[in-house]
């Protein structure tokens, strides 16, 4: 019989084979391979080469049992319940993805992107050094579980789930939602409303109590509006009903897409921007469909970058002295203001 072997076979081939062919037990080849114990050096060369020879390849989760490393860092998007369409289809996250894959390379680590589903039991699928959960919402049972299982954990934007001691990449919500309100207060606005996603993330509520807080202490009845929920509809009408009955003299959009839908709304209803609306879009876009949107700019690429150098810094030093990083924003003036 040839003493060829296929590339399946190779790739299938177990530690048992390994020792078969060296002549030594299946603990021994284990303790070589992982640098451990005392053996004469005919003894590990002999392993050495047939492990080698047989193409052996430790499986990944053995290797994590097994307290080796695997270089390998993930990436997941928290959401309650799964997402219908591509991450990289909104703007947003693909620049994230891009800047956390860049960071990873640089530091000789592989990056995963898992599905956006709180599912929990595809991290444990996966032999992991570390997790970044970027944005975790409320009831995503996630970071609980990482926790819970001592696995490296990075968040970007605290867990309103509870008061965590998490290493932290965040945005100041509060200084980002007083800067846009002071801005269009500037420019002649006095009845500005704010329009949120019914996310649940820490940096939505922040922004929310910021607005409710500014708006008090003016004496200003706050407007909080949300659009419909659905995922496969533009939420225009009902902006153009916000318009109608509230009459607000500004938004302040905490997505770009419901700023651009609150000008294109104001557009269809006669109402000028920005003479008769001032639209302020939180965004990482630099240009914008229809009139360009005055931006609370955010950079989600620095942002994933941060936190993926936090993660490995974490792992490689078992630990961090700096848990918390924040990450500036900038008021980009535009035509809608």
């Amino acid at each position: 019989m040839s003493n060829a072997m296929s590339t399946t076979e190779r790739r299938l081939v177990g530690i048992r084979a390994v020792a078969a062919r060296a002549g030594v037990s299946a603990a021994t080849v284990s303790l070589i391979l992982n640098g451990k114990g005392s053996f004469p050096a005919t003894t590990q060369a002999r392993v050495l080469a047939a492990a080698q020879d047989l193409g052996y390849r430790p499986h990944p989760a053995a290797r994590s049992l097994a307290g080796i490393r695997t270089r390998v860092v993930a990436l997941a998007f928290s959401h309650r319940e799964a997402i219908p369409f591509p991450l990289t289809d909104i703007d947003y996250f693909a620049r994230a993805i891009n800047g956390a894959t860049e960071e990873a390379l640089l530091r000789d680590h592989s990056i995963v992107v898992a599905p956006p589903t709180p599912q929990t039991d595809v991290w444990f699928r996966l032999p992991l050094d570390g997790v970044i959960v970027f944005d975790p919402v409320l009831g995503d049972p996630v970071p609980a579980e990482l926790r819970a299982r001592s696995i490296p954990m990075v968040v970007v934007g605290r867990d309103p789930n509870g008061d965590f001691d998490d290493p932290c990449v965040d945005n100041d919500a509060v200084g980002a939602t007083w800067m846009a309100l002071d801005h269009v207060w500037g420019v002649g606005a006095r009845r500005p409303a704010l329009a949120t996603f019914p996310l649940m993330d820490a940096f939505v509520t922040d922004c929310e109590r910021a607005y409710r807080d500014w708006c008090e202490e003016r004496s200003i009845e706050p407007v909080v509006w949300v659009p419909p929920a659905s995922w496969d509809r533009a939420p225009r009408e009902s902006v153009a009903e916000l318009l109608a009955s509230a009459k607000p003299d500004a938004i302040i959009a905490l997505e770009d897409i419901l700023g651009i839908e609150s000008a294109a709304a104001a557009a269809e209803l006669g109402v000028d921007v920005p003479a008769g609306l001032k639209v302020v879009a939180f965004s990482d876009r630099e240009s914008f469909p229809g009139v360009p949107l005055t931006s609370v700019q955010l950079d989600p690429a620095r942002t994933a970058r941060a936190a993926v150098g936090m993660l490995i810094d974490s792992i490689e030093q078992g630990g961090l002295e700096q848990r918390s990083l924040n990450i500036p924003v900038r008021l980009v003036r535009r035509a809608s203001t």
